[in-house]
């Protein structure tokens, strides 16, 4: 089959995060022997190293690259809530990416297009399909679900949900929250994925060759945004190191708008020399790092804006590298953790309790590696091989 994706976001060059799930899933589907393409926007820090001979990658430009400043970094809706400037690029970007998508399409003549998030991709994608005969399939991957609440967006999601000729969604949860207050058809739900090779090879003992013996680590990664709820953990890790002088450690590992602010917090909580961020890691390290850790926790809470965790494949990636795990109850992250089964869920926004399953956890070796035996069989079924299977079979099934 000939697959054509279009995103707002892709891997710019080689170890970036930006939508990587995505550049797995592309490649995954090319691995299977299909004709895959991406078309995602340029940017300054895209270098073309990438490329991939499974996956054909077409980038559009919207203004001067140097002056690209509407997409990646924290995404569409938070770099424009952090610059009104930035709205002065939207209508070249919306005619830039309708333009590109066009002429692309018309060209490459795919069986089907996929349109990953409803705005502005999967809208875009729609009016494309309609006017060159061609199916598409939008995917909806949560912030665009939690977060589209004025009466314009919920129009345009009901729009290009309904007229889409199949939507799928990561989980039961997004999919109910895209779903909410409209008429709105029901979508297949596939997850994203993980590669589980890849995420089970790290070396623990080079990951934590400058820590003492016994010092057991806390790991957060993700971006560090509003709905990830990284001041929740910080907190929490306040009440722990009380009861663990010098002998547990915390590891933040991303990047993003808040930033600024936990680096402050840490400072006037006196965490600094237990507290490391290490910025934007690529997934050829990450796995050390997951390795390196004692206990993974994903704090996240439901934002200002109403937007939250939809899936969290980061969940996926420390239950491949054998790491036990603390995570909100929120979105859908109940989907891919049982409780007390392939980790622990806990109330969000609720820094003593946080801290409270985290110290159990530490002092029970036995039973985070139980947990985490059970969440590594669990996570086999998310490989991105079984993932892009789904995908495939989907696209067969959509009527031409």
């Amino acid at each position: 089959m000939k697959v054509l994706m279009v995103t707002t976001s892709y891997p710019r060059f080689c170890g970036d995060s930006a939508a990587v799930f995505l550049q797995y899933l592309a490649r995954a589907i090319g691995s299977a022997g299909h004709d895959v393409h991406v078309l995602a926007p340029n940017d300054p820090l895209a270098d073309g190293s990438v490329a991939d001979e499974r996956v054909s990658i077409h980038r559009f430009e919207y203004s001067s690259v140097r002056r690209h400043r509407l997409t990646y970094g924290s995404g569409i809706l938070p770099n424009l809530r952090a610059s009104r400037r930035v709205y002065l690029q939207l209508p070249f970007f919306l005619t830039s990416l309708f333009v590109s998508l066009f002429i692309l399409a018309r060209r490459v003549r795919p069986d089907v297009i996929h349109a990953h998030w409803i705005i502005p991709t999967g809208f875009i994608a729609v009016l494309v399909g309609r006017l060159l005969g061609i199916p598409v399939i939008t995917t909806v991957h949560g912030g665009d679900a939690f977060s589209l609440r004025s009466s314009v967006l919920r129009w345009l999601k009901k729009f290009t949900l309904n007229n889409s000729s199949i939507w799928t969604s990561n989980t039961h949860s997004t999919a109910d929250a895209a779903m909410s207050g409209s008429d709105i058809s029901t979508p297949m739900v596939i997850p994203m994925g993980v590669d589980v090779q890849l995420f089970s090879s790290g070396d623990r003992a080079l990951q934590r060759s400058g820590l003492k013996e016994r010092e057991q680590v806390v790991l957060f990664v993700g971006r560090l945004v509003e709905k990830k709820g990284c001041n929740v953990l910080i907190e929490a890790f306040g009440h722990l190191v009380r009861d663990y002088p010098g002998n547990v450690v915390l590891w933040i590992v991303g990047d993003g708008d808040e930033r600024d602010a936990l680096e402050a917090l840490v400072s006037n909580m006196g965490l600094s020399q237990s507290v490391r961020f290490f910025g934007v890691q690529s997934n050829g390290y990450l796995p050390d790092i997951y390795a390196g850790s004692d206990l993974f926790v994903l704090p996240s809470i439901e934002d200002r804006k109403g937007d939250t965790e939809g899936q969290g494949v980061v969940l996926l990636e420390a239950m491949a590298g054998g790491v036990p795990i603390i995570a909100s109850q929120v979105g859908g992250v109940e989907e891919v953790i049982e409780d007390n089964v392939s980790g622990w869920l806990i109330e969000s926004s609720a820094p003593e309790l946080l801290a409270d399953r985290i110290r159990v956890c530490l002092r029970s070796p036995d039973l985070r590696a139980a947990v985490a035996e059970r969440a590594r069989s669990h996570v086999m079924s998310y490989d991105w091989p079984v993932v892009a299977h789904h995908f495939v079979e989907l696209y067969k099934a959509v009527p031409g």
